[in-house]
């Protein structure tokens, strides 16, 4: 497994996974589906680079040069927001799950977000149901700190949402 930056070449590919996750599993994300797939490849590339102008950047992991998972790291701007991240769009295909990629997606973020210096505080949101995910972010040291009742509503039904940090500093 490689685990790397993804430039503004290599976003229609995990762009591609990404719509997958959100089609398959929306109760997962707060981005819609429906949204996702209107979005043109020229579009996608220009969320890249407004994620990149603010200091974040999206990490792909790629088995046999294809992309099996994601994650995103948003650096929060303002004066007093510097020193804190937000990591989000964590995905694994199925198919690849239960083999630790998620966990090595998160590792590589951390250490990618300890060279910003100004970063001292990440966090990240996850469906208080997602057992599997909060096990995964439990072990890479995030702790809960508070569930938002009715967080995501997707389809009409309600999901809570776990808040969950880690300080690296």
């Amino acid at each position: 497994m490689d685990i790397r930056m993804v430039d503004e070449a290599g976003i229609p590919d995990l762009w591609t996974i990404w719509v997958r996750g959100l089609q398959e599993h929306p109760e997962a994300f707060g981005a819609s589906y429906e949204w996702a797939r209107e979005v043109s490849s020229e579009q996608s590339q220009e969320i890249l680079r407004n994620i990149q102008s603010s200091g974040g950047f999206i990490l792909g992991a790629f088995e046999a040069g294809k992309p099996v998972g994601m994650l995103n790291f948003n650096h929060q701007q303002g004066e007093k927001f510097r020193h804190k991240g937000d990591i989000g769009a964590i995905y694994v295909i199925p198919e690849a799950r239960g083999r630790g990629i998620a966990k090595a997606l998160i590792e590589a973020a951390l250490e990618q977000i300890h060279s910003i210096n100004e970063v001292e505080i990440i966090s990240l949101s996850v469906n208080n149901d997602n057992l599997a995910a909060k096990r995964v972010y439990e072990s890479c040291c995030f702790m809960g700190y508070g569930v938002e009742p009715k967080g995501l509503r997707v389809n009409g039904k309600d999901y809570d949402l776990l808040h969950m940090t880690r300080e690296i500093r």
